[in-house]
């Protein structure tokens, strides 16, 4: 079911609501880092974050919440700098949001 949701997504069921888009991609890339998918669960991160960073521009909450699921998933993998790297990028934007 999430591997069809993928499918779906790339083939641009969602290309003329990317808010929506985002959203769902962010929820796939949690879904995929849960069942151990970490090749997965960066694409559909990485997605997210383009599409909430041309949305909303780099300073915000979504595009940060991309960064630590994109985070999540590259300690998962062992890739501890690539973790460290998107973590630190949402730190700043958090904190300005309010959320430590």
């Amino acid at each position: 079911v999430v591997d069809q949701a993928a499918r779906r997504l790339a083939g641009g069921s969602l290309r003329d609501q990317p808010l929506v888009e985002a959203a769902v991609r962010a929820s796939l890339a949690t879904t995929y880092i849960a069942v151990g998918d970490l090749d997965s669960a960066l694409v559909q991160a990485d997605r997210a974050t383009v599409l909430h960073r041309a949305a909303y521009g780099p300073a915000h909450p979504a595009v940060a919440a991309d960064h630590v699921i994109a985070g999540q998933a590259l300690k998962f993998k062992g890739d501890y700098a690539g973790a460290e790297a998107r973590l630190e990028a949402a730190i700043p934007v958090l904190r300005r949001a309010g959320r430590r």
